[in-house]
Parts: structure tokens; sequence; C-alpha cells
């Protein structure tokens, strides 16, 4: 009984870390595969000299095994910034990163991440006017799901999103486990208007 009592107190001592490391590669591996998708998409945009939007969705525990949020990156048939979604074409496939969730300036505050926020605007506030589904126009047979939140890149490679050109967009993300957000596992990426280049800030 005195071993179970020791290994049981080990449990408990050792779990919270175990889940501490946890959060924080599934943060880090969502911020790395947005990064990537984010500079890809802009390079795609500037080489064909076309439009590439890249949407992002929360998605819940009861939808796809585990909260998360996935990504895909889409352009248009004919180069134009038209977004029909009957002109838009997959650029890759749908990644699901697992256990993080979207967050804006107020659940990530400045000082947590210790980065700038004057000129910029959170994806997550944003009045998400433009959408499009995937699977796109038949490609698939699963039932189409809505990505609210878009960064539009153009051929010279700058940024947007619905609301406007802006100085700066950021996406925050931080760890989630079920419905629960963990805000002191957070990073950010601040995306460029100008230029579509992004930085990165991890706590």
């Amino acid at each position: 009984m005195t071993v179970i009592g020791i290994l049981a107190l080990i449990s408990a001592l050792t779990l919270p870390t175990f889940t501490g490391m946890a959060a924080e590669r599934s943060v880090d591996r969502a911020i790395g595969d947005l990064s990537s998708m984010l500079d890809q998409s802009r390079a795609y945009a500037m080489a064909y000299n076309t439009h590439v939007w890249v949407g992002l969705r929360q998605i819940a525990p009861s939808e796809n095994r585990g909260s998360g949020i996935q990504i895909v990156a889409v352009t248009s048939n004919d180069g134009s910034g038209d977004p029909d979604p009957a002109k838009l074409v997959l650029l890759n496939k749908v990644y699901t990163c697992r256990d993080v969730a979207i967050v804006g300036t107020a659940e990530v505050p400045p000082e947590a991440l210790d980065r700038p926020v004057q000129g910029v605007v959170a994806l997550a506030g944003s009045v998400p006017a433009l959408t499009f589904s995937y699977p796109l126009n038949g490609q698939g047979e699963a039932p189409p799901v809505s990505f609210e939140k878009v960064i539009e890149f153009g051929p010279l490679g700058e940024a947007s999103i619905p609301d406007g050109r802006q100085q700066w967009i950021e996406i925050g993300l931080c760890a989630r486990a079920g419905e629960v957000n963990i805000t002191g596992n957070a990073a950010a990426i601040q995306v460029s208007g100008v230029t579509g280049q992004s930085r990165i800030f991890r706590q």
C-alpha cells in the first residue's frame, strides 16, 4: 500500500508537467505550420501574379476528436482577386492543429508576449466579410465547412483582411484543453499589410 501511495503521489506531481509540455508542443507546432503556410501563400501569389487566401477556423472537441484549428490556402483559377467560391482552387490539403485556439489581443495582453500592438488588428476580432467552404466545387464528398478568418495575399505580396488593408494583422494562438483556453501558453504571428512578411512572438 505504501508503494502504491508513493506512485500515486509521483503521478500527481508529474502530470501537470507533462500536460504543460504537451500544451507547449501543440502551440509550437501550430505556430510553425501557420507561419509556413503564410510564407508559402505569399510566395505563390508573387510568383504567379495572383491572389491567395489563407483561411482559419476553430474546431470543437465534438467535431474532430479534439479541439483545435484548421488551416487551408486557396487561389483563384483565373488569377483575379475575386473570391467567388466557383473560382477557388485548393493549394494544399487542410491542416489540423490540435489543442490550440485562435485568440485576440484581449485574451493575450501585450505584456504577455512583449509585442507591439499599435497599428495592429487582431484577426480574431475582425468582421468576417469573406468566407469560403471546403471541399471546393465538389472536390470531395465531406460536408462543406466555412473558414471565416481569412488573410488575402496579393501579387505584390501585400496582405489584407476583409476589414481592409491594415498596417499589421495579428493571429494569436494559445493552448486549449477541451473548451478552455490556456492563455498562459500563447504565441502570435503578425503579418505586415504592406509586404506580407510575418514575425513571430512566443512566450
